[in-house]
């Protein structure tokens, strides 16, 4: 007898020697596989039946972002619940289930940023290029920035505690290295933050002239986050500004 996804399964009389632990494990181990086959198949036709109404290729872009991951979160399950069968000591199997936890916590963080940069970023360039706001031409900058940066930071968060790390330590560490790039690096965040503000503010815009503190007068051609680009009619040449100053 051996034991398949919970069930157990009685052998042939001439199969009985193969009613092992490892037979087991195979056992399970190739039937979740075939269930991660079958899942795959079935969301992929249920989902493009499901948006095949949807506009543009957005259908797409969310089944290419999910299929592969969820395909993974299976085999993960699968291959934990396969190893149950084995009599593992318990300290291995902790250490595999630790290792499981770290993988789907990876997996679903990849997830999130695939949704964020792939349909929130990409869908939200296209529709800032159509408005007239200036705020959404900030969001979407600072969250395809700062986006990675903040996922990051909440993923170690998650999988320190389970390596038996204490993150308080880690956030004491993190605060002190934050004070000294905030320190190094005081000029490159007031430009992004003074960007940010003109922007949002939008005192002027691409094809206005302004005229420069030293009496240059210049046509506005970009504003970006850091920097200004401005085209000198006195001297026709391109100057860049600090958006700080």
């Amino acid at each position: 007898m051996i034991t398949v996804l919970g069930f157990s399964v009685s052998l042939p009389p001439g199969l009985v020697g193969l009613g092992t632990p490892l037979v087991s494990f195979l056992a399970t181990a190739l039937a979740w596989a075939l269930i991660a086959i079958l899942v795959d198949l079935l969301f992929s036709s249920l989902f493009k039946w499901a948006t095949r109404s949807l506009p543009g290729e957005i259908e797409d872009i969310v089944l290419s972002i999910v299929r592969r991951p969820l395909v993974f979160l299976i085999g993960i399950y699968g291959v934990v619940d396969a190893l149950k069968l084995l009599s593992l000591d318990e300290r291995v199997f902790t250490l595999v289930q630790r290792i499981a936890n770290t993988l789907l916590i990876l997996i679903l963080i990849h997830l999130l940023w695939r949704v964020i940069k792939d349909v929130l970023v990409y869908y939200g360039e296209r529709w800032a290029r159509k408005t007239e706001s200036r705020l959404d031409d900030v969001v979407i900058p600072v969250i395809n920035l700062f986006g990675p940066l903040i996922i990051l930071i909440n993923a170690a968060l998650l999988i320190l505690p389970m390596r038996g790390i204490n993150i308080t330590s880690v956030l004491l560490g993190a605060g002190v290295v934050g004070l000294v790039l905030g320190l190094a690096l005081q000029d490159t965040l007031s430009n992004l933050f003074s960007g940010m503000s003109l922007l949002v503010e939008a005192p002027f815009r691409t094809g206005d002239l302004v005229i420069l503190p030293d009496g240059r007068t210049c046509e506005v051609e970009r504003l970006g986050l850091r920097s200004t680009q401005f085209y000198s009619i006195d001297e026709h040449s391109t100057i860049y500004v600090p958006n700080k100053i």
